[in-house]
């Protein structure tokens, strides 16, 4: 067999370099070739929606300071870091932030509920009558506020019951809010009952002090029948003090007791008997 001639050796060996040197990867085309036609459409082929998305992003975020003798791969890959490294940012700008809301709302229940307990163990002789709807509106809306039993209804008729119960000034004095809710809350009915009763009890009060605001004591020296209402009016104390303030009222001369009206004469002798303590 005849020799190899040396020549053909030496321009083999050149193509072979040469097509080593050629990558047929076409994320290793450069940046400053991707609009050459054969090198789009290959690259079109070769990268995905997603990859060709992001290549065009980084493209167009750094035109300025771009270099260009970047492959595609190396500006893939830098573009993947970036949008990495950014939505790590987000995700901890958004735990950072759900992290503070969730202080803020522990802060809050807890003052919310601290407020609640204050207001619960209120006994009913430290509300003056002025504040007692004040207290019972503040109450309802932290009640209402708070995180309620989605399976069970707002408190709102039991909340209603007990503004009444504390308005209608039945409830003892050494009683507290909470207890009086707690009793609201056993027996409904019972407490509904309670309040009618109240407010008879209130009108019919209201129909006696009028009655006695315009009755003379004259009537009640004279007429059997007015002493005998007056006495179903009055607590058995205060009829011995009104009679016992008539009695040594008319001993005195010219007294006008018996022009006096009953509730007058009553406070007369109510204020008589205070000085005289």
């Amino acid at each position: 067999m005849a020799p190899f001639p040396a020549f053909r050796a030496f321009a083999l060996a050149a193509l072979l370099a040469g097509v080593a040197g050629c990558s047929t990867d076409p994320r290793d085309i450069k940046l400053s070739e991707m609009n050459q036609p054969e090198h789009a459409t290959r690259l079109l082929e070769a990268l995905s929606p997603e990859e060709r998305e992001l290549l065009a992003r980084y493209v167009a975020t750094n035109a300025r300071t771009l270099d260009y003798k970047l492959t595609v791969g190396e500006a893939l890959r830098t573009a993947a870091e970036e949008r990495d490294a950014r939505e790590k940012e987000r995700a901890e700008a958004a735990a950072a932030k759900a992290a503070f809301l969730e202080e803020q709302e522990r802060l809050a229940k807890a003052e919310r509920e601290t407020r609640l307990t204050a207001l619960l163990d209120q006994k009913v002789a430290e509300l003056a009558p002025p504040a007692r709807r004040q207290v019972m509106a503040e109450l309802q809306h932290l009640m209402l506020s708070g995180e309620l039993d989605p399976n069970s209804p707002p408190p709102l008729p039991e909340l209603s019951l007990l503004g009444q119960y504390i308005e209608a000034g039945i409830a003892p004095p050494d009683q507290t809010i909470r207890e009086a809710f707690d009793l609201v809350k056993q027996d409904r009915t019972a407490m509904q009952v309670r309040l009618q009763q109240a407010g008879e009890s209130a009108q019919e009060k209201q129909r006696n002090d009028k009655y006695l605001e315009w009755l003379f004591v004259k009537l009640y020296v004279e007429k059997a029948d007015v002493r005998a209402t007056v006495h179903g009016i009055l607590p058995a104390a205060d009829v011995q003090m009104l009679d016992d303030y008539v009695a040594a009222a008319q001993r005195e001369p010219g007294s006008n007791v018996l022009g006096m009206r009953v509730s007058q004469a009553l406070e007369a002798a109510r204020q008589q008997k205070e000085t005289s303590l």
